[in-house]
C-alpha cells in the first residue's frame, strides 16, 4: 500500500513538473511572440521615418530650388546679358520694343563706345549696383574693366514663386555711357511719336495722362478722323544728339505739326480751335455735319440779341445766340462752316482776321425781300406816315396808327403823344433809302429807313426852309391782318 501511494505520489510529481515545464515553454512562447511585435513595429516605424524624411529631403530640395531659382534671377540673367556683351552681342543693350532705352535710337554712336572697352577688358563682368531698396528693385552692374557700361534694373513681381517666393523680373536696361540730351512729349493717344525715324515704343511712357474734355473733342471726328481722347507724356533722355521729335497721326500717317508747350512743358501737337456764333433758330454744319445743338461744342447759350429780346413777348418762340467752339483742330484750311437759315437757305459766315472766329449775323439780310411781301414802298409809307405824325403833319389816327398793333407799349405812347412842333406852311422828302431790312424769323423783322424831311415856312416865316435828317427802325411783327409795328428806335 506505501509502496502504491509513494508511486502515486511520484506520478503527481511527474505531471507537476510536466505542467511546469509547460508553463515555462508557454512563458517562453509568449516573450518570443511579444519580442517579435516590437522588432515588427520598430522596423515599420523605422521604414516610415525613412519615408516620411525622403519626402521632406525632397520637398526641402525643391522650395529650396524654387527658392534659388527665383532669388537668383537677377544675378543670373545679369551674368546671360554680360555673357552676350562679350560674345559681342549688342542687342540685349541696344533696346528693344519691350526694354527700350536711349540707345534704341543712336545704336551706331553707343556700338562705337562700347566696343573698344569690351575688347580691351577681354569681356564684361557684373557686380551688384546700388539700389535704394535691393529687395524691391534690384540692380546689377555690368562692367568692362573698371569702366560701367550698362545697369540691368530688375523689379518685384506681383507673382509669387511656387512656394510663395518673390519673384522679379527685368525692368530695363540702361546704358551707362549716354549723352546729356533729353525730350519730353506729351503725346495724344491718336498719334506716334517718332525719334531719328525709329518708333518710341511704350515704355517710355511716364505713366501721367491728361484726359480730353468733351469741350476738346476734335472736330476732325466729324470728318472720320480719329479724335484723341487723352495725351500721355514719353520721356527719352541720354541721347547723345538733340532730338527732332517727329509726331504722326495713326489714322493716316501724316506728320502733326509740333510745337513746344509751356504749360505742359513738353512738345506737343499744335493744334486749331475755332469759334462760331449763330442765332439758335439756324442749323450749323461743320465739314457737312449737322452740329447743331451737339453738346460737346457748346461753349455757351441764350446771348440776347439787341432789340429783339425787347419784343420777343410776341413770338411764338424765343431766338438767341448760341456759341459753340471746337478745338483739336489738325489743320484750319480743312474746315469748313456753314450754315442754314430758319427757312433752309444757305448762309456764310464773316470771319475775323485770324480765320478762327465765324460769325453768322442774327437777321436774314435777303437782297431781295419781295419774297416775304415786302417792298421798299411799304416801307416808306409807315416810315414816312411816323415823320408826318411827330412833326405836326398829320395825326397819329390818320397817318400812322393803322400800321401799330393796338395791344403794345407804343401803341399807348404814341396815342398819348402831344406833339408841340413847329408849325410851318409845307413838307416834303428827299433822299429816301432803306438802310437795313434784317428777318430774325418768318414772324419777325426789323426795317431801318433813313430819309430827310423838309418844312418850309416855320415860325410864321414864310421863306423859312429847314432839313431834318431822320433815321427810324421799326420791328415788324406778322399777324393775322399782315405785319404790325410792335416796337420802334430812333437813329438806327
Amino acid at each position: 500500500m506505501a509502496a502504491r501511494n509513494n508511486s502515486n505520489a511520484a506520478n503527481s510529481n511527474s505531471n507537476a513538473a510536466k505542467s511546469n515545464s509547460n508553463a515555462a515553454k508557454s512563458n517562453r512562447n509568449a516573450q518570443k511572440q511579444k519580442g517579435n511585435l516590437f522588432w515588427k513595429i520598430f522596423a515599420v516605424s523605422v521604414v516610415l521615418l525613412c519615408i516620411l524624411m525622403a519626402v521632406l529631403l525632397r520637398i526641402g530640395y525643391k522650395v529650396m530650388m524654387d527658392y534659388d531659382e527665383s532669388q537668383s534671377f537677377p544675378f543670373r540673367k545679369s551674368n546671360e546679358i554680360a555673357d552676350a556683351l562679350s560674345a559681342g552681342d549688342y542687342s540685349v543693350i541696344l533696346g528693344t520694343e519691350e526694354s527700350p532705352n536711349a540707345l534704341y535710337f543712336e545704336k551706331d554712336e553707343y556700338l562705337e563706345s562700347i566696343t573698344a572697352a569690351i575688347a580691351e577688358a577681354g569681356g564684361v563682368t557684373v557686380t551688384r549696383g546700388f539700389s535704394y531698396d535691393r529687395f524691391e528693385s534690384p540692380i546689377f552692374d555690368l562692367k568692362a574693366g573698371s569702366e560701367k557700361i550698362a545697369s540691368v534694373e530688375f523689379v518685384r513681381s506681383e507673382a509669387k514663386s511656387k512656394y510663395g517666393f518673390d519673384r522679379y523680373e527685368l525692368r530695363n536696361i540702361k546704358p551707362l555711357v549716354k549723352g546729356s540730351y533729353g525730350i519730353k512729349v506729351l503725346l495724344p493717344d491718336n498719334c506716334g511719336l517718332f525719334i531719328n525715324e525709329t518708333h518710341v515704343p511704350a515704355g517710355f511712357k511716364t505713366g501721367d495722362v491728361v484726359e480730353v474734355t468733351a469741350a476738346g473733342d476734335s472736330i476732325g471726328a466729324l470728318s472720320g478722323e480719329t479724335a484723341a481722347t487723352a495725351l500721355e507724356y514719353y520721356f527719352v533722355d541720354g541721347l547723345t544728339t538733340a532730338p527732332e521729335p517727329v509726331i504722326r497721326y495713326e489714322d493716316t500717317g501724316a506728320a502733326a505739326e509740333t510745337v513746344y508747350s509751356e504749360e505742359y512743358g513738353a512738345w506737343t501737337v499744335k493744334t486749331y480751335e475755332f469759334s462760331v456764333s449763330l442765332p439758335s433758330n439756324y442749323r450749323l454744319l461743320v465739314n457737312g455735319r449737322d452740329v447743331t445743338g451737339d453738346e460737346r461744342f457748346i461753349a455757351g447759350r441764350g446771348k440776347p440779341i439787341d432789340g429783339l429780346k425787347d419784343v420777343m413777348k410776341y413770338m411764338s418762340g424765343e431766338i438767341y445766340v448760341d456759341e459753340y467752339r471746337f478745338s483739336g483742330i489738325r489743320d484750319m484750311s480743312a474746315v469748313t462752316v456753314e450754315a442754314t437759315d430758319f427757312r433752309g437757305g444757305s448762309v456764310t459766315p464773316a470771319k475775323n482776321s485770324l480765320g478762327n472766329v465765324f460769325t453768322f449775323a442774327p437777321g436774314l439780310r435777303p437782297a431781295n425781300y419781295s419774297d416775304f411781301g415786302i417792298s421798299e414802298d411799304y416801307l416808306f409809307e409807315r416810315a414816312i406816315g411816323y415823320a408826318k405824325f411827330v412833326n405836326n403833319d398829320g395825326s397819329f389816327w390818320d397817318v400812322f396808327s393803322k400800321y401799330v398793333k393796338k395791344d403794345t407799349p407804343m401803341y399807348k405812347e404814341l396815342e398819348d403823344f402831344w406833339v408841340v412842333f413847329t408849325p410851318h406852311n409845307s413838307y416834303w422828302i428827299e433822299d429816301k433809302k432803306v438802310d437795313e431790312v434784317a428777318f430774325f424769323s418768318d414772324e419777325m423783322f426789323k426795317a431801318t429807313v433813313s430819309f430827310e424831311y423838309w418844312i418850309k415856312g416855320y415860325n410864321h416865316q414864310t421863306d423859312n426852309v429847314k432839313g431834318y435828317p431822320t433815321t427810324v427802325s421799326f420791328w415788324y411783327l406778322k399777324t393775322g391782318d399782315g405785319y404790325r409795328i410792335v416796337d420802334y428806335s430812333l437813329g438806327g
